[in-house]
Parts: C-alpha cells; sequence; structure tokens
C-alpha cells in the first residue's frame, strides 16, 4: 500500500467570506463556520520555524508543505484559505499552492505551502 492511498493526516479546508479591517489598521479575514471541504485526506510535513518578534511581542512561526491528492479535492483552494488540522486543531493558513504532476503510477499531488502563528 502506498502513502497516498491511506494518509495519515486530514484537514477541514476553509474559504475566507470577506475580509474587514481590524482594530490596528490591517486585514482580518472572515471564515465561514462549516468546512467547503471536510475531512480530506493530506501528508502534512513541517518544515521550518522561526521566532520573529512581531509588535514587540516573540511569535512561534512554523512553516510547511501539505499534499492533497488532486483528484480528491472538490473545491479549487487559492491563497487566504485556511486549513484545520483534525488531529489537533491546528488553524494553517495557505501562503501558495503548487499544482503536482502524475508520475509512472503515483498520481498528482496538490502541494500547499503554509504556515501556523503558535503565540509563544
Amino acid at each position: 500500500m502506498s502513502l497516498y492511498d491511506d494518509p495519515e493526516h486530514t484537514i477541514d479546508l476553509y474559504a475566507p467570506l470577506d475580509a474587514t479591517k481590524d482594530t490596528g489598521g490591517g486585514v482580518k479575514l472572515n471564515y465561514a463556520t462549516t468546512p467547503n471541504q471536510a475531512d480530506t485526506p493530506c501528508i502534512i510535513a513541517t518544515y521550518g520555524a522561526s521566532m520573529p518578534s512581531v509588535f514587540d511581542q516573540k511569535q512561534l512561526v512554523v512553516r510547511g508543505r501539505i499534499g492533497i491528492l488532486t483528484e480528491t479535492l472538490t473545491v479549487t483552494p487559492t491563497r487566504g484559505w485556511k486549513g484545520l488540522t483534525t488531529d489537533t486543531g491546528r488553524t494553517i493558513l495557505f501562503l501558495g499552492i503548487s499544482p503536482g504532476r502524475a508520475y509512472g503510477g503515483i498520481p498528482a499531488f496538490t502541494y500547499f505551502d503554509c504556515e501556523e502563528w503558535l503565540i509563544n
């Protein structure tokens, strides 16, 4: 059995509904309370972390890549979407999307470059 036949992780995918101004003058994306696609099998790979100082507060930013079998996507996520991991409940923001290609007997994946901000 191949890894793509039974991925270890699942994620709920949410599209932003609208954008509003936050109290600091920035843009805040608002999301629906129900996912656009739920329990999506995926592979989550974390590849880096950093601790930037944002507004004089230390933050932990974890970067990673999520691979979803393209044929299982019933929606078309774009930058600004978010994912909610079903095992840990962490929120992951999608920064970039790369369509993968099939190779031999391996089907195509869609890859999402993402990050999650954890308050330290």
